[in-house]
């Protein structure tokens, strides 16, 4: 028999056109996979404690950021698979031998238990309506492996549709600017920001908070990139989280030329020649895209997708639509034809830097704080290479599982609170551990905030 639990709502303290003020136990940041899956998880959790929870997103939740333009493909391997050892040895060697196994190993099953959730939650009513199966647990496949793939919209659409299933209050277009933390400052409470459809502020006092607003590509204008503005790595800072990795995040993404469409899984395999006609070769871009990088050096370096055969090519374009609209409308075909290429900076989305976490329970700062996603370092994972695709993704869904159910489980334990102050400066200030050496930033908040918030 299925237990059911109360789900409650927050509660409203201020309703007017001059601010929104409302009082939960558990605040979700973001609007990504990391942020739905910590608002599930944490809506999950929660309701055993009958607590409530609230989403905020400075965009549409489902439908902003990098995510929202790109397809589905999860690292996805079941528990003691062989594939998932080979797997990380790959990933291991391609980053310089700084992943940590046990680390992998726990994320791949908190993944792998995720998403074998779908099927439960009613995938497979939005899998009947694609042409191409996206989810397959069993292995049963011309690819011998369980894969989940296909366009992102439906599965962001869908994750939306599951948090709003448990209760949870959406804000959308909803940025926040701050965090709140207690009159002793001594743990998270809450976070701030600005509604931009209603033109007001917005107060949200909370006992545990999530940041899943991804990570940055320093205003490269990647594809839904300039939502990326690093906003979530100032907040944990501020409130006393350490950065890590941050030397592994100059990824640098192909794009069709005169385009922002940085969608680089088909590249990954691609032919290239110089606009000479020579033949560029490389060994793995996985591992390395110098071979390419230092001929765009000298001058523009061209691309086709050969790799794939005439009766894959409709396959590969449902896959990831976006990417074909953007060729078709500059009347490329990238299967038959060269085309060039451009470079754009990808920033901390792409690569693996991001805010410190030392555990399964994503807490990071303050008591009270979690991250989830690419606003987290992911470095025990790829290294000093990228994450892009499948290791980011399944990382999303991991991270937002332990972030959702450990902030439940810290809210469970709290005394709700309608006071707090607003978070200025940097951790620094705060004394007795390890970060009180660190220096003093002064005006860094302010004048990287000015860059970070909207």
């Amino acid at each position: 028999m299925t237990t059911r639990f109360t789900r409650p709502s927050p509660d409203i303290l201020r309703d007017d056109q001059d601010a929104l003020e409302i009082r939960t136990d558990i605040l979700i940041i973001g609007g990504g996979p990391a942020a739905t899956w910590a608002a599930i998880n944490a809506a999950d959790t929660a309701a055993e404690h009958g607590l409530s929870v609230t989403l905020v997103d400075k965009g549409w939740c489902g439908a902003s950021g990098v995510a929202a333009t790109a397809g589905v493909g999860h690292w996805l391997t079941p528990p003691g698979a062989p594939q998932r050892r080979e797997t990380f040895g790959v990933k291991d060697a391609t980053g310089g031998g700084l992943s940590d196994w046990a680390w992998t190993d726990a994320f791949l099953d908190e993944t792998w238990a995720q998403i074998s959730r779908l099927p439960d939650m009613g995938w497979n009513r939005v899998q009947k309506k694609q042409t191409v199966p996206s989810l397959d647990l069993t292995g049963d496949n011309p690819s011998g492996v369980p894969y989940f793939r296909g366009p992102a919209p439906d599965y962001l659409r869908f994750l939306r549709g599951q948090v709003k299933k448990r209760g949870v209050l959406i804000l959308d277009h909803s940025p926040a600017t701050g965090l709140l933390v207690t009159d002793t400052r001594d743990a998270v409470a809450g976070a701030h920001g600005h509604q931009t459809q209603a033109n007001r502020g917005w107060t949200v006092h909370a006992s545990s908070v999530v940041l899943a607003t991804g990570g940055t590509t320093w205003r490269s204008h990647s594809l839904g990139g300039d939502t990326n503005t690093g906003d979530g790595q100032l907040m944990a800072a501020e409130a006393g989280a350490d950065l890590a990795a941050m030397e592994f995040s100059n990824f640098q993404g192909m794009v069709p030329f005169g385009t922002s469409m940085d969608k680089n899984g088909y590249f990954i395999q691609a032919e290239y020649r110089t606009a000479g006609g020579t033949p560029i070769t490389y060994t793995d871009l996985h591992y390395s895209r110098v071979p390419i990088i230092e001929h765009s050096v000298r001058g523009t370096v061209y691309s086709r997708f050969s790799q794939f055969t005439p009766d894959q090519w409709g396959r590969v374009r449902s896959s990831m639509p976006n990417f074909f609209a953007v060729t078709d409308k500059l009347g490329i075909d990238p299967f038959t034809e060269f085309f060039p290429i451009d470079w754009v900076n990808e920033g901390t989305v792409r690569g693996t830097g991001g805010i410190r976490v030392d555990d399964t329970t994503c807490a990071a700062g303050l008591p009270g704080l979690f991250v989830a996603g690419d606003v987290a370092a992911r470095d025990k994972i790829t290294g000093a290479a990228t994450g892009a695709g499948g290791p980011n993704l399944a990382w999303a869904v991991a991270s937002g599982a332990w972030a959702g159910r450990h902030a439940a489980r810290h809210a469970s334990g709290q005394v709700r609170k309608d006071t707090g102050v607003h978070l200025d400066s940097i951790a620094s200030a705060r004394s007795g551990d390890r970060r009180s050496s660190s220096p003093d930033w002064g005006g860094s908040p302010t004048a990287s905030g000015a860059r970070c918030f909207p």
